[in-house]
């Protein structure tokens, strides 16, 4: 059993499920998850969560042509916390993340892969955090017109916690240690650091929002918008795809 030969990266995005299909999305869940579900008091917190283990599941099945059924896949957290397959196909990455009301999920068939989303309409107001930025961040910043430069600060900030979710850090990393040759303004952004590929996207998803991966794939990933309420766990399924090459 494996991924589908050509599914590289599949990037899955959807609103968090209301309360009124919740609790048949519960019934996807494993042992593990049920219990970390139960344990989460705050209302959004917990459709955060069920969302992401949901779409996990879906996003998961799709990239193996629907060979595993979504129920099959267990996820858990490692020492520091990164999401790991423990079964089947362990080899595969997983990377979930959330804004508001928004829930991503990457796939990666080549191993480990960093997901981030920020609401781009936030970074309007407010000021940059200089602690995350290297000194040449700083730099480049200025070069941004200033009504400009705190949404440009959260595409930076998108690809720095991608960055650091693909290396298995998350928040525990330097941000102010990363150094990124990005581009102002750009729409789209691709980008070598080390051996990790970043790429950047603004997106419109009911608001305008950053989304930043981090794998080692060259290729662009595939990027679907779903409607879970409409998905193959409940009645068929509803996407939108994007492919970006």
């Amino acid at each position: 059993m494996h991924l589908a030969a050509n599914t590289i990266t599949l990037i899955s995005l959807a609103r968090v499920l209301n309360a009124d299909i919740g609790g048949g999305a519960v019934a996807q869940l494993d042992d593990y998850d049920r219990s970390r579900y139960a344990a989460i008091n705050h209302p959004m917190a917990r459709a955060r969560f069920l969302t992401g283990r949901v779409l996990a599941r879906i996003t998961l099945s799709e990239a193996t042509g629907y060979e595993i059924d979504g129920s099959a896949w267990h996820i858990l957290p490692d020492a520091k916390g990164k999401p790991r397959i423990t079964g089947p196909l362990p080899d595969v990455g997983i990377s979930i993340a959330h804004t508001e009301d928004v829930v991503g999920v990457a796939v990666c068939a080549n191993g480990d892969v960093g997901l981030d989303l920020e609401c781009l309409n936030d970074g309007e107001n407010g000021e940059p955090v200089l602690e995350a930025l290297s000194s040449a961040d700083q730099r480049k910043l200025k070069t941004c017109a200033p009504e400009h430069r705190t949404r440009e600060f959260v595409k930076l900030w998108t690809m720095k916690e991608a960055y650091a979710k693909w290396a298995g850090e998350g928040v525990g990393l330097d941000f102010g240690a990363l150094d990124f040759d990005w581009v102002p303004r750009m729409a789209r952004q691709s980008l070598m650091h080390g051996p990790v590929r970043i790429h950047q996207y603004s997106m419109c998803f009911n608001k305008e929002f950053s989304v930043a991966l981090a794998s080692g794939d060259s290729c662009p990933p595939l990027i679907r918008f779903r409607n879970l309420e409409a998905s193959r766990l409940f009645a068929g399924e509803a996407s939108c795809m994007y492919n970006f090459n």
